[in-house]
């Protein structure tokens, strides 16, 4: 299943046969002779296909350039006035120990994990992004470094990099299908905390409560962004489908002449929910990715553990494993007994073992 993973892993990328050590060679490019005497000029590797491409050129000049100490230690000082030339590379062994703590142990959200669970019910889930994010991270931070000699890839670097603050689920969310602008990312996140305060002191919300805390939360946002003079974007919907942000003509122009600001309006006509589209749109990027993990477990096991298709075949199948994953994921472990159609006797030990 998804994120089931007990053993930590070398970064994406490392060459085989490394260990975890790095030859202590000084910095430089001359065992690059086939490619350009520096690294090309600021500007030239904007674009992500001349990124990639000039990244393959270097993996055939010479494969693993990313993990070798001659180009990650830093050979001379920064013109900023920073010298980092006496750092040590971080090794391979105590990033994948840094990685681990981020990343945190089996249905135990780390730090970054954490943050990924803002978005996610499933512990599993959020290591899994987690995971993903951080791989995608330090292989970026490894190329910075490895084609500045003013840089070094040390282990407090790696640590910064690897702060939860670092982590900016509003990119994901930015990106399609779903094209959450990072304003409105940032007062979901206020949103779902102050309906989580309310939940814990009031019991169960219905839709009039979650329209009033969205509205509430939208206001209070408005008023700090004009208050400090910085923007806030647009596609901020009130429940009512009034336009938030008071800088808009529109807006401005219905409130100067004391008239109600415009209403938008869905397809069908009907008023749209500002609150509405946005949990939409979080349910879908949970969707998928509760899809995701199903098909994962499809492939590893041959059936879904959540879905109630009729009898399965789990000849083969460690069901002792099935059900600790399960367990995990969050799933209902006697709605799983009866999908597999197990007989009492059969159930109570499977049950029995998996939660020892």
């Amino acid at each position: 299943m998804a994120g089931m993973r007990t053993q930590p892993r070398k970064p994406k990328g490392a060459p085989n046969g490394t260990g975890g050590q790095y030859d202590h060679l000084p910095h430089g490019h001359d065992t690059l002779p086939d490619l350009a005497q520096d690294v090309p000029d600021e500007g030239t590797l904007q674009s992500h296909r001349a990124r990639r491409e000039y990244y393959q050129a270097r993996d055939r000049a010479q494969q693993g350039w990313m993990y070798m100490d001659q180009f990650l230690k830093a050979s001379e000082p920064a013109g900023d006035g920073h010298d980092w030339t006496s750092q040590p590379v971080c090794s391979m062994a105590r990033e994948m120990e840094l990685v681990e703590r981020a990343i945190g142990p089996e249905g135990r959200p780390g730090p970054v994990a954490r943050k990924f669970l803002m978005v996610t019910g499933s512990p599993s889930q959020a290591q899994d992004l987690a995971r993903t994010w951080v791989d995608g991270t330090l292989l970026a931070l490894r190329r910075s470094c490895a084609l500045d000699p003013t840089r070094c890839y040390s282990e407090p670097l790696v640590r910064a990099m690897l702060a939860p603050g670092t982590v900016k689920l509003e990119r994901i969310l930015a990106k399609p299908p779903y094209r959450l602008s990072a304003h409105r990312s940032r007062i979901g996140n206020r949103y779902r905390e102050r309906l989580d305060a309310y939940k814990r002191e009031h019991g169960r919300v219905d839709d009039r409560i979650r329209d009033r805390v969205w509205d509430e939360t939208l206001a209070d946002y408005v008023e700090e962004k004009m208050a400090s003079g910085a923007s806030m974007g647009g596609g901020l919907y009130y429940s009512n489908g009034q336009d938030a942000n008071p800088r808009h003509a529109h807006v401005r122009r219905a409130m100067e002449q004391g008239l109600p600001v415009p209403v938008r309006r869905n397809p069908d006509g009907s008023v749209f929910n500002g609150r509405a589209d946005y949990e939409r749109i979080l349910a879908d990027f949970r969707s998928q990715l509760h899809q995701h993990s199903l098909e994962a477990d499809r492939a590893s096991f041959g059936f879904d553990p959540a879905a109630d298709e009729g009898r399965v075949d789990t000849s083969g199948v460690d069901l002792v494993k099935v059900f600790q994953q399960a367990a995990r994921q969050g799933h209902d472990l006697d709605v799983l007994a009866d999908t597999l159609h197990l007989d009492d006797a059969m159930r109570q030990r499977v049950m029995a073992a998996a939660c020892t």
